[in-house]
């Protein structure tokens, strides 16, 4: 992201344009957004101001049209006649359209006069309305639905009051409702002719409906519990001004208090609701106007910005992609555009500097291919930071890491995921030679099993820049394990038969008195009188034995190919055959037996009895580490493309220590009390003998295994 020229330029050019206009648009947004948010508030508030004004009104001019009709004087007199008081009642209604009928009542609680209610002479003494009216109150009754016709009423009454200012009677006007829903209704008008949607209502201080567009629901439905507010909550936004928001239907509401007066001694609340999303219209408009002008302007600053990046990038772009073809190795002719007088010069600078480093690209060239070619191993790292500078294909092979996930990285980070490369490390003894001279040494370490071995040189490389604190150390090994096992056979093999010469004339030497010795001890067994000599003369018999079969050893060891048949031997079934015999003295030292054949069909030309002698060998030795049980692995398998059949014998038993696995093989060394130090070699002579190898991995308290590797022949 933003990586090219053009893309910068892009960002710069757009990022100076729209910051400013954005915190611009921004805070002018906000500035108009917050007028007229209190301009569509303010203007609900005032419609519900404005209702609460009328509802106060009419409530003025209905108490003052009952005291008015308390006054006339028709009414006063106790003594005028039912008739007189109708003319009157007609009189009152036809000027004033707001009531629809006038009841009047005596001090008694009697309908005295009515005209379209047809009431009189029923008894409304227990009304409350009466009863304050009779104690000398005018007053308007809370709306309530009426007994007698089961519509919504609301009772206006004031007392009568004759020439000596008694309390005869009580007139209350019936007061049409229709004309105050009418006048609430108006808002709904309003809100409707505009395109918008909102209602107004009357509650009273039990939060029930008494003035609502939707006559039904007026004494029916309980606004303050549907919307989750109390009286207080209403007055508290209707004193401090302030809109609820009905989240569930997505409305806001106005609420504004019925002032009290005398003779309304009641709680009204005028209501004005109004469809939130609808109430803040005009900031979608304003929001729209907004975004259309930043697009705009966006757009343009865009467009100039294109064609400036166009006239400064191309140019550019030209270099890049004649750098990228030489990088590649390409050599072209450059062509540029003649552009601004920068470019120009950086071309001609260019030009210079690729001529340079083609010269140099060639001999670096040739260095790396010696290096990377080369049968020596070659890498190199910081003295300091310790990553990887240099690393060949030859070091790829023997280390099994490759080149890319070296270079860059830390030799210490390195040695846990590649244990050859650690094992080498850790035998380089970086510490001990890490100086300005160059040290030779030899390396050995066990990679995938095997014991290599490496002549490694190890000398301090200075920093071109001369830079002390930027040197490198570089490290150049070879192999030479192939040449130090062939010196090692050598020796082994020479030592092999000088004392098997050795061992062949002694042999000789000594097989002649032992065996007259022998027959003495037999003569002498015979005659013995008692149990006691009889078991001494057994013991010495039983040790000249024991030196007889040294002295066949010895033999054996001196011409081991003397007098020995070879024929086809089946490698797999003699191995059956062999630990089958042993199958008890393994379950008697509670030794596991595993064995995997890759081949059953393998044969060696061997002499058959030299063979399962070095077997025996190697099984009794592992038995004998193996005091606490253990298991003990025999595999055996092909090597087609070798011709050669390995077997291998492991076991999980005390090992052998470093001295111990160099002196194996050697003459008469032995680790046992009755050993003569002669088995392994000469298991070594007879595998040798078949033209095959033996070697030994050991690792102290963890097991050994032995690996016999023999050439196949082919069964026919």
């Amino acid at each position: 992201m933003l990586k090219t020229l053009r893309a910068k330029l892009l960002a710069f050019c757009l990022i100076i344009t729209i910051i400013p206009l954005f915190i611009v648009g921004v805070l002018s947004y906000e500035w108009q957004k917050q007028a007229l948010t209190d301009r569509e508030e303010e203007r609900l508030f005032a419609y519900a101001e404005a209702l609460a004004a009328d509802v106060e009104s009419m409530i003025e001019e209905r108490l003052e049209g009952v005291d008015y009709l308390a006054r006339n004087p028709i009414l006063v007199d106790s003594e005028s006649t039912k008739a007189e008081i109708d003319q009157q009642i007609e009189q009152f209604t036809d000027s004033h359209k707001a009531y629809d009928d006038v009841v009047v009542i005596d001090d008694s609680g009697v309908v005295v006069s009515d005209i379209d209610l047809n009431i009189t002479g029923e008894k409304v003494i227990k009304r409350s309305w009466f009863e304050n009216s009779v104690s000398g109150q005018t007053n308007i009754s809370d709306l309530y639905r009426s007994p007698t016709t089961g519509e919504p009423s609301l009772v206006i009454s004031a007392p009568i009051y004759n020439q000596d200012q008694e309390i005869k009677r009580v007139v209350s006007p019936v007061f049409n409702l229709s004309v105050f829903y009418e006048k609430l209704n108006r808002f709904a008008r309003e809100r409707a002719s505009a395109h918008a949607s909102g209602e107004s209502f009357l509650l009273n201080e039990g939060g029930e409906l008494i003035a609502h567009p939707e006559e039904e629901r007026i004494l029916k439905e309980n606004q303050m519990r549907r919307l989750g507010l109390s009286r207080q909550h209403i007055e508290e936004h209707g004193d401090n001004e302030e809109l609820y928001l009905y989240a569930e239907n997505n409305e806001v509401y106005a609420f504004k208090e019925v002032k009290q007066v005398d003779g309304f001694p009641h709680n009204w609340y005028i209501g004005v609701s109004a469809d939130r999303s609808k109430l803040y219209q005009p900031l979608d408009s304003l929001l729209f106007q907004y975004v259309l002008i930043f697009g705009l302007v966006l757009l343009l600053a865009s467009f100039f910005t294109v064609r400036l990046s166009h006239y400064i990038v191309r140019p550019v772009k030209q270099l890049v992609e004649t750098t990228s073809k030489f990088a590649k190795g390409e050599r072209l002719q450059p062509k540029y555009v003649q552009a601004y007088e920068e470019i120009n010069k950086l071309n001609q600078t260019f030009d210079a500097m690729t001529k340079r480093l083609h010269d140099r690209e060639k001999t670096h060239r040739k260095s790396t291919l010696i290096i990377e070619t080369t049968d020596n191993g070659v890498f190199a790292f910081d003295r300091n930071k310790g990553e990887v500078t240099l690393f060949n294909q030859t070091c790829e092979h023997v280390f099994q890491i490759l080149k890319d996930e070296m270079i860059g990285s830390k030799v210490d980070d390195i040695c846990p995921s590649s244990h050859p490369f650690h094992l080498f490390i850790e035998q380089l003894k970086l510490h001990e030679v890490l100086n300005d001279e160059t040290k030779q040494f030899e390396v050995r370490c066990s990679i995938e099993g095997d014991e290599r071995t490496f002549l490694t040189s190890v000398s301090t490389l200075p920093s071109i820049d001369g830079d002390p604190d930027d040197w490198e150390v570089l490290v150049i090994f070879n192999e030479v394990t192939e040449k130090r096992l062939m010196q090692e056979e050598l020796l082994r093999s020479e030592k092999l038969s000088a004392v098997g010469q050795i061992s062949a004339g002694l042999a000789h030497e000594i097989r002649n008195p032992i065996t007259i010795i022998r027959g003495f001890i037999q003569l002498f067994d015979q005659k013995a009188s008692s149990e006691e000599e009889k078991r001494y003369y057994s013991l010495i018999l039983k040790e000249i034995d024991r030196v007889n079969q040294i002295i066949n050893d010895l033999l054996n060891l001196a011409s081991p190919t003397s007098n020995v048949e070879k024929v086809k031997v089946n490698i797999p079934n003699k191995l059956d055959d062999l630990l089958m015999l042993y199958s008890s003295t393994f379950q008697n030292q509670h030794i596991k037996l595993e064995t995997k054949y890759s081949s059953n069909g393998a044969y060696v030309w061997a002499n058959e009895s030299q063979v399962q002698q070095v077997f025996v060998n190697i099984v009794q030795n592992a038995i004998e580490a193996m005091d606490d049980g253990g298991t003990l692995t025999v595999e055996a398998f092909e090597d087609k493309q070798a011709n050669m059949l390995t077997v291998s014998f492991t076991d999980t038993g005390g090992g052998m220590d470093e001295k111990t696995l160099k002196n194996l093989g050697t003459p008469f060394h032995t680790t046992k009390p009755n050993g003569t130090g002669l088995g392994l070699v000469m298991s070594y002579r007879m595998i040798e003998d078949i033209g095959g190898k033996m070697k030994v991995n050991s690792q102290l308290n963890e097991g050994t295994t032995f690996k016999i590797q023999l050439p196949i022949v082919q069964n026919g």
